[in-house]
């Protein structure tokens, strides 16, 4: 009988130890940058739209993240952001900062329009604002209104197939609706 070199077992006990102390709760994801840090990210590149009068609006995506001005749309604004394949998808608008605790939105009273991939309008990584519709306390209403004069901050979320877990998020971003 051969008996196996102790390096070699070594090396072997090694390979295993790490393979098997792996599990799905000490792989945390860790991106603060995110809406829920336990995601993988939903990227936002930069893009151009025009509106029904010719206008053209510049959307700098990702690269507006970090700074001290934010972009200035209209009042029907559109959305997109790269295609993640995921079917169950949420964008929304807020009046304020999103915060989010516990992997849960804090201020869902601040959301004020709101689109799902299971609406009849717009698709994964394309979203007009009138596809969308207007949430009054909370729920999804029947109307879109569009926005007023202000500040807003808009992200993108994506749940599994279970609707159970998020499994990716945008940054959230800042625009301005000038009228």
């Amino acid at each position: 009988m051969k008996i196996l070199n102790p390096k070699y077992l070594f090396s072997l006990f090694i390979i295993f130890s790490l393979f098997f102390n792996c599990t799905e709760e000490e792989s945390v994801l860790i991106n603060e940058d995110l809406i829920f840090s336990n995601s993988y990210q939903i990227n936002i590149p930069s893009y151009r739209y025009f509106d029904s009068v010719g206008n053209s609006f510049f959307v700098r995506g990702d690269n507006s993240y970090q700074t001290s001005y934010p972009d200035t749309l209209n009042s029907l604004p559109l959305f997109a952001w790269d295609s993640i394949g995921l079917k169950i998808i949420n964008v929304a608008i807020f009046t304020s900062p999103i915060v989010v605790s516990n992997n849960e939105i804090v201020n869902y009273e601040d959301i004020i329009w709101k689109w799902h991939s299971g609406m009849n309008f717009g698709k994964e990584g394309y979203v007009q604002y009138l596809n969308g519709r207007d949430v009054i306390n909370g729920e999804i209403g029947e109307n879109v209104t569009p926005l007023q004069e202000s500040t807003y901050y808009w992200g993108v979320w994506a749940w599994n197939s279970e609707g159970k877990k998020i499994l990716y998020s945008s940054r959230a971003l800042k625009f301005y609706v000038l009228n």
